[in-house]
């Protein structure tokens, strides 16, 4: 019995001990009182939280060696949204909470026991009640989370130092056994996840007791301090809340609440101790818990999100742009922080055995992308051990106990169906009082009904509707995950097609029948908001869409489809136009299952059909939340699986392709994308790469071959084009590394140059490696990184780079395929500097110029990035940075192939950008091939997206264009008409035509966001066909009216993820950007083409928010606890307008601002509208939009500083209309100084996309923000603005398309008519002959020796009183004059007329401004056209005027009364000028207008031997004398045009000193060079034709002398203004001299009173300026100032050319040219040869001639190498025009000295000769016409004895000795003769007549030689061509055209193998032998030589001859470029038939 007594003692001693371990001691009650806070705010403003506070307590028995009872009670919930006295965690009292009222069943879920299992500290299991909704488990398992401590290392993952020896403690040696810190880690699971948790433990020494605490006994007692110790610890209204409750337990347990809070006041103030809130708890609090010689154990843990098995994290984000953080990470950049710390005190022997005292849990998110604008979510929770009892009694056990083995928060699917079917038990049931959520289903219910039926105001309580009829363990809810090996939970089940998915908890009392209901009132208000005329943003329309579209997720697929059946399968009214775009958006917006499949099966009925349909499936990408296998299946099987057809380039199915494969990438293939964007956390992964690659991929790559196949047989279409690229694209977009061996195939099997470069770009997607986020084997890691991508290092090393590597250095392969490669080989992530290395030095051996200066400017871009903002970018730069010094530096101009990128990032608002420009140049136009622009936006580290992607890609771009335009021109027979002489020349040169290899087509390529993606190709004949589509359809009905009604309501980004706090409460953090675009209104046309008005009627509304936010949801009190910010901009403007042309040529356009409405004009239109609010708010109802009354009370947040409130009024005097800005704003008032519009471009530095960025963010501060820009209408007196326009400007004959490098100074000219307002009748009436009539030689005329004999301004003010008067005066004094212009001298083709340069170059133009108080009419009461306003009333008149021509400008601007006068003054002799006359004269004039008129004179005077007029000046000549440009000029305005009282006069002169001549002239680099050339006699090479115009010609420096004389004090105030400005932006350049004295430098004049002196100098080599502005009182000095690109292209000014053509030159350089001079030649692509000229004796050489047939122009040179050059040139309509420079002294008036270049000899020279089709021209300059009118061309005197031509798509000039030509872009690589082919390539310019290459320029110029065609008779010789000249060509030409071939004859079965083998062979030889050749399609060319052969073959042919046939054959078929290879390919035929002969032996049986 003893030992049976001992052997129980010793268990009951080993269970006590075993209980004692680890916290507890069994058979005793711990009590703890529990104190938490749940508050959301923006403590960077103030401190006004919303938020929970709770109190309850907790009796903790320990009921077995393991297991313990946890028994909450005493729960009590408060409420608050109010600022409070402090920080979120240390608020001593909440101000404002209201106790929230629960039921009792609530209360007992959340006061229902727990039963606990433990093991080591840690739990094991637990045990609840049964009938248990998720919620309230969840809530349970926060509660037992309190307690898990492991604090022996239990499962740890790191020991670190926990187990080493102790050493003797030396730091405290009267206790040696204390230990030092530790650390561990351990795998944890509580409420918030298992995860990896940091602990730390801290000892102190033993404890002792000194004293008796007064305070301890009474807890000991539990008797807490009474109420009358508590001071200022509760508000008022929580003691209200106390009284009202008339419970006597409750009344007691809230008195010792009371007096507990009291306790802790008092132990605030004692001297040795400490609050709990502060501080560590001192011993002496909790002695009664402690023993003495215990110690003091402090334990602190903090969770390490990144790396748990499971994180219950229900996230979703779209697009694709987050970084690399994971859903619920401890960081997410700075965008977004998450950290729990927990802190144990604890008093025990050790770390097994001891008592936790207290526990206090920390926990903080913060979100926001700027420093200053961070919401803060903060939770506190305090537990604090109050008593420990005996257990007396076994506590009570769960009701009916369900066992959960898993401690971390739940997310169940089933619950939230529960929800929506309303049968669940929760704070977000039903209210009925509060709203009835019938859903009527026939119509919508109006606001009306709905504010009846929400007049019962909710009260701060939960609402509850309970459910009666099932309990919930006979539902079975609740799920129970089983544990799986590795301790996973099991993921939910998949979504299907039809039930909605798991969605973030949701706080609304609606269920489904509501939520339906809640979607209709929602429809409603926004189609009242846009169509009403109250204001959007004040109704938050946006919101509410983005509502709607949050409702839809929660609905299955049976409730959407009812509802689209309701509202979206009407589109009757306009009303339900809007209901019907607005939901069916929504539906995409939702995103889940069932809306997306709804939408697939609505596109496949044909419910949504055409562009609304495409614009949707472009969205899925985006959209979809939840992609299974299932719903990708389905996407695939209705939308992308179909057969294309080549004829159709289907839009829909080609969308579908492309989202389709985004889809996969995003879902399947990048796995951190996946893991980022979707919720695999609860789901698990939802595809892999692996099912792409076994089922998608195979798809795209068949679909790819047959469109491959469909290119090879219908000669490149449009359509099989069109469909290679998009499965080449869809390809691509797949990510997945298995499709580099596809696109190894297309490489190495096609020649299409475009699908090549396609196909290389494919791979964009698969360069950077994935490996970093990849989970190591073995490491704990949740779903969220677990995972395993198939794109590696190695991947991309062995099957990606050498692909890239490859093309990018064959110099065989077509330059684009190249620059593709290129682009994508920088980013490779594997390509190592090596590599890099290889491709700088390449350049220094790269024959191909685009390729260069691609691969120049994109690593010179890269080492040039100020921050490279992506990685993959950085990584980029380091190496571009170590190559760029190893790189040959090439400038080509901008239209050439290049890459920009710009990047920057602005640390004050955590933003940066990267912008990336590329372009493909061409060899056809200056229009690029490819034209490609990103952009990247980085925010806080955590966000990054590609807003915008879009190209244009094709080949011969530029043709199609001009195709376009054509389309809109009116055809012209002369366009067409060729020239019979260039024929004739065709024939007896026998010139091959040059044929472009491939037909014009291009692709737009445009992607959005990363995922939203388009592809629309088109051609020549697609163009046609939209044309005709438009004609048939759209012009018809404009006639009509038609009527707008576009709604396009998108959210661009989301991301919202749903996690646990350490409550067991979910916490919701929210990004959402949504747009809305309303367009309404309707367009009508009425009149003719000639006589043309337009009429709309619009209401555009562009609105853009951004919303952000932290919400605590609260399942038991049903509400939400929420803090953020709201960004939302509106710009919303309705208005009529009216845009007409008269065939009289003015041009009018009036709008009147207002509302879509019949009726007067009234009311106030707020134009732009902008706000950002930060805000906290307890939400009722989440299914409203937050700002809206019914969804919570939101209240601002406001600054302690005092606001900032303005508001000013404008455009009242100036427009008649009354704008007003309202602006209210608390930031600091030191901030607001400038208007808040203007403000934040202060701000703004570096480039334009910097500007642009930092727009868009705003304030790096985050404070409330409110302005508005408003238009009131009703009070504006003026109701309509009117312009109307009317000038003459330079006109182009309509068959023409000018380029850029066409500037001409005369083809301003070539037309007869003006356009933008010149009518018809002016441009033929000889009147305008005589008007614009000038003398010619040095253009000086009888007016400007007037203007040199009088002041300027005395001048002008007599001459420009009225254009009437000098018109006569003009007439009577050129009367002689008119009489030689009206002689026209006739000939056979056309007529040619004298015409004066004064009048090509003249521009005049007339715009006028009124403010009318008359509105317009609608566009459908508009039967004709609108009135004129002739006789309407005006508010405001403007009139502006000018007149220019070359050396002079006149410029008159009125307002008010004197816009009459200077009406009237306006030429007579324009119909067009006179309707604007008569609206201002005819309308009376209010007088509220200030009259104001002010003119301005200029004039400027260049040397007759260097002016803009001439094309070519020598540099010689420009050197040889000095460089001086006279400007004058004069400011006069005043109250009347007649009388000016104020004047500011300027003279001065711009001239070139002797630095910049000497630099010009030896110095610079082109002066060295141009030196060289000199030496050899070449004068007009183009090395010195740019030192001339550039260097020569540059006036660099200014010295202008200003005066004035009574200037108003407004005029002069600005002026300051203007000075201080200048002197602030360059003050690090400026030198200053306020006080003046005589000549203090002695260089620097003495400046007199009412006078400023301006010098300005510009260095030689342009790099800077030096400004000096001297003053009677001060002198200022800018020196060494720094120029920017944008200067150094615009200056300086040159003497010879325009700005326009300087900036041509500098930036774009297209300027193409070609010289010839004695025996120099150099070609258009820069290639310089010599010629021996006795080979070509008498004869003309074709210089340049188009060889394409479009063009009939040909330029032809004789006496070629000596000083009596003539030229001849042919035009269309065969036209010969021959140009005879003279340089033999003559008798004449008109002799003049010329300075001879290679003499240096002055000789005089005669007037040259023009012959215009064998009729002398009597005098210059003249203009050539043809017999229907059309401008041909014209021809004048040049500078010296020059004589130039202007042409279209040609200029020539000569002066006897040298013929320099400028022809233009559009010839590009279709031109032959000595010239070149201008393909802007220096490779093979020597080619014959036959497109053969050349040995010799000496050759080439033989080769072009003949007899003068028009010269039958050879009246001038015959020409003598040296026979072994002829005998070299011949001989050159038949290598590349002729070889031998063995003669083969066959017949029967023989003849049919040798025709199939022989063709077989052709095929292989041709295609293999022009597979390397740039820019041909080998394939192609290779088929149809075949073809051929075979066909020849087939008809018979003799065994003579059968060489002949096949070389014949491949003549005929194969391209320019393989003529190059066409003898290596006949010796490869004639080997191979030698084998087939051999082999099949028919060639024995017929061979002879």
């Amino acid at each position: 019995m003893k030992a049976v007594c001992a052997l129980m003692s010793l268990c009951l001693l080993a269970g006590f001990v075993t209980a004692e371990q680890y916290a507890w001691q069994l058979r005793k009650v711990y009590s703890y009182t529990t104190h938490g806070r749940l508050l959301a705010g923006i403590s960077e403003i103030n401190t006004q939280y919303a938020g929970l506070e709770m109190f309850y307590k907790v009796d903790l028995a320990v009921i077995g060696p393991d297991r313990v009872n946890i028994k909450p009670h005493d729960f009590r919930v408060y409420e608050v949204n109010e600022e409070q006295d402090g920080g979120w965690r240390d608020i001593p009292t909440l101000k404002g909470a209201m106790l929230v009222v629960l039921p009792p069943e609530i209360i007992q879920y959340l006061e229902s026991p727990i039963e606990v299992k433990f093991d080591k500290g840690v739990v094991d299991s637990i045990k609840v009640q049964g009938n248990l909704p998720t919620w309230a488990i969840n809530i349970k398992k926060g509660q037992v989370s309190h307690f898990v401590l492991n604090s022996v290392g239990h499962n740890a993952v790191i020991t670190g130092n926990l187990n080493r020896p102790i050493p003797p403690n030396q730091v405290r040696p009267e206790d040696p056994t204390t230990q030092s810190g530790m650390f561990y880690e351990t795998m944890e699971e509580t409420v918030l996840g298992k995860c990896e948790t940091y602990y730390t433990v801290t000892e102190s020494g033993p404890y002792a007791s000194s004293r008796t605490d007064p305070i301890k006994s009474d807890l000991a007692n539990n008797d807490l301090p009474s109420d009358e110790q508590k001071s200022g610890e509760k508000s008022e209204e929580v003691r209200r809340s106390d009284k009202s409750d008339s419970s006597s337990e409750e009344s007691d347990e809230k008195f010792k609440y009371v007096k507990y809070m009291a306790y802790k006041e008092m132990v605030k103030g004692r001297s040795d101790t400490s609050s709990e809130d502060v501080g560590v708890l001192a011993p002496a609090v909790f002695h009664q818990f402690c023993e003495n010689q215990y110690r003091l154990m402090e334990f602190t843990k903090t969770i390490n999100y990144t790396k748990c098995e499971i994180k219950p994290v229900l996230g979703q984000a779209s697009p694709s742009f987050i970084l690399n953080s994971r859903a619920g990470d401890n960081a997410f950049g700075s965008a977004l922080a998450r950290v729990t710390y927990s802190r144990y005190i604890a008093c025990g022997k050790d770390r097994k055995q001891f008592t936790i005292l207290k526990v206090e849990q920390e926990e903080q998110i913060y979100s926001g992308i700027l420093h200053k604008e961070k919401k803060i979510g903060g939770t506190v929770k305090n537990v604090t051990l109050y008593q420990i009892l005996p257990l007396s009694r076994v506590p009570e056990p769960p009701k009916e106990p369900k066992e959960i083995t898993d401690l971390t928060y739940t997310f169940d699917p089933r619950e939230q169906k529960l929800r929506k079917d309303g049968k669940l038990k929760t704070a977000f049931d039903i209210d009925v009082a509060f709203e009835d959520t019938s859903y009527e289903s026939n119509e919508l219910k109006t606001t009306k009904e709905r504010k009846d039926k929400s007049k019962n105001p909710r009260i701060r309580r939960a609402a509850y509707e309970y459910e009666s009829e099932e309990s919930y363990e006979e539902k079975e809810y609740s799920l129970r995950w089983p544990r799986l090996g590795g301790g996973e939970k099991e993921h939910l089940k998949m979504p299907s097609l039809t039930q909605a998915p798991l969605n973030p908890m949701l706080v609304s009392p609606l269920n489904t029948q509501g939520m339906k209901g809640r979607v209709a009132i929602l429809l409603l208000e926004i189609v009242n908001d846009i169509t009403d005329e109250k204001p959007v943003a004040e109704e938050e329309t946006v919101s509410k869409t983005a509502t709607v579209a949050k409702i839809l997720r929660f609905l299955d697929y049976v409730d959407v489809e009812q509802l689209y059946n309701e509202f979206a399968d009407k589109q009757q009214t306009e009303d339900q136009r809007i209901v019907r775009k607005i939901f069916i958006q929504a539906v995409a917006q939702a995103g889940t299952n069932p809306n997306i499949k709804l939408l697939i099966d609505l596109i496949v009925k044909q419910k949504i059909t055409g562009e609304e349909a495409i614009q949707l499936v472009m969205t899925f990408a985006m959209y979809i939340r939840t992609p299974t296998i299932e719903l990708i299946k389905y996407f695939f099987e209705k939308l992308v699986d179909f057969s294309p057809s080549p004829e159709d380039m289907d839009q829909l199915h080609t969308t579908a392709s492309l989202a389709f494969a985004n889809l996969l990438f995003d879902a399947c293939v990048n796995k951190r994308i996946a893991n980022t964007r979707y919720p695999v956390q609860i789901y698990g992964d939802f595809c892999d790469a692996n099912l792409v690659e076994r089922e998608y991929l195979k798809y795209f790559e068949k679909q790819l071959d047959w469109a491959l196949e469909q290119i090879k047989l219908n000669d490149h279409s449009v359509g099989a084009t069109h469909w290679a690229t998009v499965f080449l694209a869809s390809l691509g977009n797949t990510g997945h590394p298995a499709i580099a061996r596809k696109i190894q195939y297309v490489l190495d099997t096609q020649s299409y140059v475009f699908i090549k470069t396609k196909a290389v770009l494919a791979l964009k997607r698969v360069l950077v490696s994935r490996s970093e986020d990849n989970a190591q084997i073995g490491e704990s890691t949740g779903m969220d990184r677990r995972t395993h991508d198939v794109l590696t290092d190695e991947v991309i090393e062995k099957n990606i780079l050498p692909i890239l590597t490859a093309v990018v250095f064959d110099k065989t392969e077509d330059q684009e395929v190249r620059m593709a490669a290129t682009d994508l080989f920088v980013k490779c992530t594997y390509a190592d500097i090596t590599l890099w290395q290889q491709l700088a030095y390449s350049t220094w051996f790269e024959p191909n110029q685009e390729v260069h200066s691609y691969i120049y400017h994109l690593l010179n871009s890269l080492s040039q990035l100020k921050r490279p903002i992506h990685p993959v970018t950085w990584v980029a730069q380091r190496k571009a940075l170590s190559v760029i010094p190893m790189v040959k530096p090439i400038e080509l101009g901008l239209p050439r192939s290049r890459t920009h990128l710009e990047s920057d990032y602005f640390d004050k608002i955590q933003s940066g950008y990267m912008h990336r420009y590329s372009q493909f140049g061409s060899p056809n136009s200056v229009i690029p091939n490819a034209i490609y622009y990103q952009n990247y936006k980085q925010y806080a580290g955590a966000i990054g997206e590609h807003p915008l992607e879009v190209s244009v890609h094709g080949h011969t771009i530029h043709d199609v264009l001009v195709h376009l335009v054509g389309k809109f021109q009116r055809p012209s027979d002369s366009a067409v008409e060729g020239n019979d002489v260039i024929q004739n020349i065709v024939e007896i040169l026998n010139i091959v035509d040059r044929e472009q290899d491939e037909s014009p087509q291009a692709e737009f390529h445009i992607k959005l966001r990363n995922e939203m993606e388009r592809i629309i190709s088109f051609n020549r004949e697609v163009i046609d066909k939209w044309v005709e589509i438009a004609k048939k359809s759209f012009i018809p009905a404009i006639i009509n009216g038609i009527p707008i009604n576009e709604q396009k309501a998108y959210q661009l980004g989301e991301a919202t993820f749903e996690f646990p706090t350490t409550f067991g409460i979910p916490v919701t953090t929210v990004l959402r950007h949504n747009n809305l675009i309303s367009l309404r209104g309707l367009i009508k046309a009425t009149g003719n083409f000639r006589h043309l008005e337009i009429n709309l009627e619009l209401h555009p509304i562009i609105s853009y928010k951004t919303e952000s936010h932290i919400t605590f949801k609260s399942p038991f009190t049903g509400k939400g606890y929420q803090t953020g910010v709201q960004h939302h901009a509106v710009f919303e403007f309705p208005f009529r307008s009216m845009l007409r042309k008269t065939s009289a040529g003015d041009l009018t356009f009036a709008i009147t601002p207002t509302h879509l409405k019949e009726g007067s004009v009234d009311g106030s239109i707020d134009i732009w509208t902008f706000h950002r609010r930060p805000y906290t708010i307890i939400v009722t109802d989440e299914l409203w939009p937050i700002s809206h009354k019914e969804g919570g009370q939101m209240k601002i947040v406001h600054a302690t500083d005092t606001p900032y409130e303005k508001t000013y009024e404008f455009g009242v005097k100036s427009l008649g209309l009354a704008f007003k800005v309202e602006q209210k704003t608390e930031y600091q008032p030191e901030e607001e100084k400038y208007p808040g519009w203007s403000r934040f471009f202060r701000r703004f530095s570096g480039s334009v996309g910097g500007w642009f960025h930092k727009g868009l963010m705003g304030s790096p501060t985050l404070r409330l923000a409110e302005r508005t820009l408003t238009l009131d209408v009703s009070q504006s007196k003026t109701k309509t603005v009117l312009v109307m326009a009317a000038g003459k400007f330079r006109k182009i004959s309509p068959h023409v398309v000018s380029e850029a490098s066409d500037e001409s100074k005369n083809q301003d000219d070539e037309k007869s008519g003006e356009s933008s307002g010149s009518s018809s009748e002016e441009a033929t009436t000889p009147k305008q002959y005589q008007f614009y009539s000038m003398n010619s030689g040095d253009y000086s005329t009888p007016m400007d020796k007037k203007i040199k004999q009088r002041p300027v301004h005395e001048y002008y003010k007599s001459q420009y009183e009225g254009y009437e008067q000098m018109s006569e005066e003009y007439y009577e004094e050129y009367e002689g004059q008119f009489k030689i212009s009206k002689n026209t001298v006739s000939y056979e083709a056309g007529s040619y007329e004298k015409s004066d340069p004064e009048f090509h170059h003249r521009r005049w133009f007339v715009i006028a401004v009124l403010g009318k108080t008359n509105p317009l009419h609608p566009p459908l009461k508009v039967r004709e056209m609108q009135p004129n306003y002739v006789n309407t009333p005006s508010v405001v008149q403007y009139l502006v005027s000018g007149d220019m021509y070359p050396g002079h400008t006149f410029l008159r601007a009125s307002a008010g009364e004197p816009t009459k006068e200077h009406a009237k003054q306006l030429p007579q002799n324009s119909k067009a000028v006179d309707n604007i006359k008569q609206a201002i004269i005819n309308s009376p004039l209010t007088n509220t207008q200030a009259p104001f008129c002010g003119d301005y004179v200029g004039d400027y005077q260049f040397p007759h031997w260097a002016n803009r007029q001439s094309l070519l000046t020598l540099r010689a000549n420009l050197l040889r004398q000095e460089l001086k440009v006279s400007v004058r000029g004069e400011v006069s305005f005043g109250s009347s045009c007649r009388t000016k009282i104020h004047n500011i006069t300027f003279n001065g002169e711009l001239a070139r000193d002797q630095e910049m001549q000497e630099y010009a002239k030896t110095e610079s680099f082109e002066a060295k060079k141009c030196n060289e050339d000199e030496k050899k006699g070449f004068f007009s090479s183009p090395v010195c034709i740019t030192n001339s115009e550039q260097q020569a010609a540059a006036l660099n420096t200014a010295k202008v002398d200003i005066y004035y004389s009574q200037l108003p004090i407004k005029v002069y105030n600005a002026t300051v203004q203007v000075r201080e400005l200048v002197k602030a932006y360059w003050y690090e350049y400026m030198s200053y001299n306020p006080f003046v004295i005589l000549n203090p430098r002695g260089s620097e004049p003495v400046v007199p009173e009412s006078h400023v002196k301006v010098i300005a100098t510009l260095t030689p080599d342009i790099d800077y300026l030096t400004l000096k502005f001297l003053t009677p009182k001060e002198w200022i000095f800018f020196e060494n100032i720094k120029l920017s690109r944008f200067a150094k292209a615009v200056f300086p000014i040159t003497a010879t050319q325009t700005q326009r053509e300087n900036i041509r030159d500098r930036v774009f350089k297209t300027a193409a040219s070609c010289s010839v001079e004695q025996t120099f030649v150099n070609t258009i692509d820069n290639v310089t040869y010599t010629f021996d000229p006795d080979v070509a004796q008498n004869c003309e050489h074709v210089l340049l001639q188009d060889c394409s047939g479009e063009k009939a122009i040909s330029v032809l040179g004789s006496n070629l190498a000596t000083l009596n050059v003539k030229t001849t040139v042919l035009l269309p309509g065969n036209f010969r025009i021959e140009l005879i420079p003279s340089l033999r002294p003559t008798d004449t008036t008109r002799d003049r000295t010329y300075v001879s270049a290679n003499t240096n000899k002055k000789i005089v020279v005669g007037q040259g000769r023009v012959i215009v089709n064998g009729v002398p021209v009597t005098q210059l300059p003249t203009v050539v016409h043809d017999k229907e009118g059309q401008f041909i061309a014209r021809i004048e005197e040049g500078a010296g004895a020059s004589l130039q031509l202007f042409a279209h798509d040609i200029k020539v000039t000569t002066d006897g000795r040298h013929i320099v030509l400028y022809p233009s872009n559009m010839l590009r690589n279709s031109t032959c003769g000595m010239c070149g082919n201008f393909d802007v390539s220096k490779t093979v310019d020597f080619r014959s007549p036959r497109d053969c290459p050349l040995s010799s320029g000496t050759l080439l110029s033989a080769a072009y030689a003949l007899q003068r065609p028009w010269d039958k008779e050879a009246k001038n010789g015959i020409c003598k061509i040296s026979e072994d000249a002829k005998k070299a060509i011949e001989e050159e030409e038949r290598d590349c055209e002729s070889d031998e071939f063995i003669p083969v004859y066959a017949s029967g079965d023989c003849k049919e193998k040798i025709i199939q083998e022989v063709g077989d062979a052709v095929y292989n030889i041709v295609k293999k032998a022009l597979k390397y050749v740039p820019g041909v399609n080998s394939g192609k060319w290779a088929t149809k030589a075949r073809d051929k052969v075979r066909e020849l073959l087939a008809n018979g042919f003799n065994p003579s001859n059968i060489a002949e046939l096949i070389a014949t054959a491949i003549a005929s078929f194969i391209p320019v470029a393989g003529k190059i290879v066409k003898p290596l390919i006949k010796i490869a035929v004639q080997k191979v038939v030698e084998v087939i002969c051999s082999k099949s032996g028919c060639c024995d049986e017929y061979y002879y």
